[in-house]
């Protein structure tokens, strides 16, 4: 859930306030008058599941992180490609189902149709 929270950032409260697992991993903070879910940290998960908690290094923070995790090496045409693909992700990987993209429209995406690079093809 660290990872997942650490690249997607954290689902809205009105998601995890639906959720069926959302006890599991977070815990209810008040902050400024009102109350949050927060994640809880891996020690109090560990107490409370009994599951030793696994720390390892993760190189990808965030989507937009892969867009510079390789050096670009074939110029712009690459990093458009790129960049739609990050985008693409984003949309796929949205935590809200209401904004999550549906399957037509990731068809229809420039990263499947290619649209984006039409404009490079034909300045070469």
């Amino acid at each position: 859930m660290r990872r997942i929270i650490d690249i997607l950032d954290q689902p809205a409260d009105h998601l995890l306030c639906d959720g069926m697992f959302t006890k599991k991993f977070f815990k209810v903070v008040q902050q400024g008058g009102h109350y949050k879910w927060q994640l809880k940290t891996p020690g109090e998960y560990q107490q409370e599941t009994g599951t030793v908690v696994t720390q390892y290094e993760n190189s990808v923070r965030s989507l937009d992180k892969l867009l510079t995790l390789y050096p670009v090496t074939q110029g712009s045409t690459e990093m458009e490609d790129r960049r739609a693909f990050v985008d693409l992700l984003k949309c796929l990987l949205q935590v809200d189902p209401g904004q999550r993209i549906s399957p037509l429209q990731a068809l229809q995406h420039p990263f499947i149709t290619k649209a984006h690079l039409e404009e490079e093809m034909d300045t070469s």
